[in-house]
């Protein structure tokens, strides 16, 4: 999720390019990766405290690169100010970053920040396992993946080795 905040009757829009290079901000507010802004906020001047949001449902925003972009719509006589402070907060798997900055009617569009969403995959299995002579070992290992759902194959590799192991394919 993408929030931008600010404290006046002018106009900021909120934009955010997707890793496919849709632009998603007032004039086209919904990708077809499914992300969406929620409101066009002081479009014509109605609160001292707006709020636009972009966002994708729950795990649905696709893997690559997005970069933020801030924009001074419109100077709204309602406001004194034409310089005007904001606020963008970027949440992304659970972690939150904020950013501010000041723009008047005179600045362009403004590159806020750039991110990724990646594909990750964690890996747990015991450091050390013990083996008994000619026996069979079994052992647990945990997979957690984020963002990734295909299979995976796992090789244990033996350092000294001495054993015969053979790749094994965790499915999707």
């Amino acid at each position: 999720r993408i929030s931008l905040l600010w404290d006046n009757y002018n106009d900021l829009d909120l934009h955010c390019v997707d890793p496919l290079g849709n632009e998603i901000f007032y004039q086209n507010k919904m990708s077809p990766t499914g992300g969406m802004l929620d409101v066009d906020a002081n479009a014509s001047p109605t609160t001292r405290q707006p709020v636009e949001n972009i966002f994708w449902e729950f795990g649905s925003a696709p893997n690559g690169l997005y970069r933020v972009y801030v924009n001074y719509y419109k100077h709204h006589r309602r406001s004194f100010a034409d310089a005007t402070e904001y606020k963008i907060n970027v949440l992304v798997d659970g972690q939150q970053q904020d950013f501010s900055g000041t723009l008047s009617s005179r600045d362009a569009k403004r590159l806020v920040h750039e991110f990724r969403i990646e594909p990750t995959l964690q890996f747990a299995a015991p450091a050390f396992i013990e083996l008994e002579q000619a026996g069979e070992c079994i052992f647990s290992v945990i997979l957690e993946r984020s963002r990734f759902s295909g299979p995976v194959e796992v090789e244990l590799v033996d350092p000294d080795q001495e054993l015969s192991l053979s790749p094994v394919l965790l499915p999707a």
